[in-house]
């Protein structure tokens, strides 16, 4: 397996130990050598998982709908993919 698909909330969820179990996913994928593929958001769980993973050094890819894109798309991934609904959103995610 080179990539696995997260899906997480927005939010940094209502205990400590989401957050922190996001950041240890984030370093487990780069560990094994897996990319990340998520919704593209630099909001709550999400970003915690996205920035764990690039500030060691692995890959992240985001695919965001298009009317997200400009309010809470993630700046810094590896590859950003802006499609126009939720359907392609899962669709992509899927394919990758």
């Amino acid at each position: 397996m080179n990539r696995i698909r997260v899906f997480c909330g927005s939010s940094p969820g209502l205990i400590s130990e989401y957050m922190e179990t996001a950041k240890l996913l984030g370093m487990e994928l780069v560990s094994r050598n897996i990319e990340l593929v998520f919704d593209g958001f630099d909001v709550g769980l999400m970003r915690q998982i996205a920035n764990v993973t690039l500030e060691i050094g692995g890959k992240v890819i985001g695919v965001i709908p298009k009317s997200f894109a400009k309010m809470v798309a993630h700046e810094n991934l590896s590859q950003v993919h802006v499609v126009n609904s939720m359907h392609e959103r899962k669709k992509m995610m899927y394919d990758l």
